[in-house]
């Protein structure tokens, strides 16, 4: 019964055409000057609204909330450490001596503020090149321990340790480091703007843990260039805001965290001009066989496949890169993750974990999910630039896809459609402002294949009110074009592109 109402949609033989040039000029124009018009208005919101703001000297501090002010902010500051432990989840390298000693003390969830009731000691260091840090999650009962060993990202409840960084101060984009007492590791992007915590992102950085008799132990190693953050200007003091976390599940599932600002006058947290070029070029030979029908136990014919690409990047400081793939090898991404979807008649949406399209990743997050990677086959070139800084963040990426492939979605489920198997264009960009954890911003993205186009554009906005109150706001204008065989098909047969 809802397969008319898809094809309403293409009741427009207009639709079911490939336009020329103009009319193509046309379509593109009207959306984006409806997008430009509510992104002016959007600016002129945000505008008051930073001028109502108060101006406090730490502006990402509800001092409405009690129990809490700046004042329990401490600031560190590092000093340069030379060498580097070895990660066993045991802290008794000399190296450690010289660490900064921190501590979780409060309880951030489900009573804000007061006191944790169990101790987690921190030892933090920096060298030229890492953040350095020791956990030890002191246990009255360490056989209540809720942990086990874990994939990749799958650290997602029970005991851990973590490290929340926020390097630009925006409060947009914070980046999470998390170990449980097996020493299964998780890192996660917080996106603020679209209220997600982005699993798919990755980085490098190397972890242990050990269980002992009175709780266990974690060792991080963090490498500096793993950690996007703005260039900092002639006469800034380079620094992060930083949450020590620690998740204490028992009767009660309680979150314990301390806030502070971490500091340091040297170039240790200061690789933002770092220029560095990555390549990473593969060949793969893949041989393959086949059997004669007539001869069951018989190989009869060859097949040699020669795959050859690279992936380069470009990092032009540690806020702006610039990528590109060549035939991309997908050889070593992981596995997708298991999903009960037997009774799911809906396209389960796969986790990215492709190195080109994860740089960058979480620029295109908003409220609405609009870019979906995934969708993307087999790209034979891409390009892709992004830039994360304090106020402004900006990326596109330009890629040429073997194929036409999109989720064509219904009330009762959806189903992923190749509309050809010839080549496709995707192009997508993104723009974001703000401060003081408010944001706004445009996005869009245009699709093209054979008698195939579909344009997305719109803006979005971030207010943020306080410590818990946030108002998000997303506007789109969307527009598809689809081939006549495409549509002939959503009928199964019947006459559905004739109006009633």
């Amino acid at each position: 019964m809802q397969t008319p109402k898809l094809v309403k949609r293409v009741n427009n033989p207009g639709l079911t055409k490939t336009p020329n040039q103009e009319e193509t000029l046309k379509t593109i124009i009207k959306p984006l000057f409806l997008v430009l018009v509510l992104l002016v208005v959007s600016l002129e919101v945000w505008a008051v609204n930073l001028e109502e703001a108060p101006d406090d000297d730490v502006d990402d501090v509800d001092h409405a909330a009690a129990g809490f002010s700046a004042e329990d902010i401490a600031v560190i500051k590092f000093e340069d450490v030379d060498g580097a432990p070895v990660l066993d989840g045991v802290l008794d390298d000399e190296f450690w001596a010289h660490a900064q000693p921190l501590e979780i003390k409060m309880e951030l969830y489900p009573v804000r503020f007061a006191e944790a009731i169990v101790d987690t000691d921190v030892l933090a260091a920096v060298t030229a090149t890492h953040l350095y840090l020791g956990f030890t999650a002191h246990d009255p009962r360490p056989e209540e321990l809720r942990s086990s060993v874990r994939l990749r990202d799958g650290v997602k409840d029970g005991d851990y340790v973590s490290i929340v960084i926020d390097p630009t101060g925006n409060l947009r984009r914070k980046l999470e480091f998390r170990v449980n007492p097996h020493g299964s590791v998780s890192d996660v992007l917080q996106n603020t703007i679209s209220d997600r915590y982005i699993y798919d992102w990755d980085t490098e950085w190397n972890a242990e843990a050990k269980i002992t008799s009175q709780g266990y132990v974690v060792e991080m190693e963090i490498p500096l260039n793993s950690i996007k953050q703005p260039v900092i200007k002639e006469g800034e003091v380079p620094g992060w805001a930083v949450i020590l976390k620690r998740s204490y599940p028992r009767a009660v599932d309680r979150t314990f965290g301390a806030v502070y600002i971490f500091q340091k006058e040297n170039s240790s947290l200061n690789l933002t001009n770092s220029k560095r070029l990555e390549m990473t070029p593969y060949y793969i030979f893949h041989p393959d066989e086949e059997r004669d029908k007539d001869e069951p136990f018989e190989q009869v014919k060859d097949h040699e496949n020669h795959d050859v690409g690279a992936d380069i990047k470009l990092v032009v400081n540690s806020s702006t890169t610039v990528s590109a793939t060549l035939l991309p090898n997908y050889t070593d991404v992981e596995a997708d993750i298991a999903r009960d979807s037997i009774n799911n008649t809906f396209t389960p949406f796969q986790p990215e974990k492709r190195k080109f399209f994860q740089e960058g990743k979480d620029l295109y997050s908003t409220t609405m999910p609009v870019v979906y990677t995934r969708n993307i086959v087999q790209p034979e070139v891409g390009i892709g630039f992004a830039h994360v800084g304090r106020k402004i963040s900006a990326g596109g990426m330009a890629i040429s896809d073997e194929s036409t492939e999109l989720i064509m979605p219904d009330n009762l489920g959806s189903e992923k459609v190749d509309i050809i198997d010839l080549p496709g264009e995707l192009f997508a960009a993104r723009y974001a402002t703000g401060q003081k954890g408010s944001s706004t911003g445009i996005l869009t993205t245009i699709r093209t294949g054979h008698d195939y186009s579909n344009f997305v554009g719109g803006v979005d906005g971030l207010f943020n009110l306080g410590l818990d109150d946030k108002l998000r706001y997303q506007v789109m204008y969307s527009r598809t074009e689809y081939p006549d065989a495409f549509a002939n098909d959503l009928c199964n047969g019947d006459d559905c592109l004739s109006p009633p």
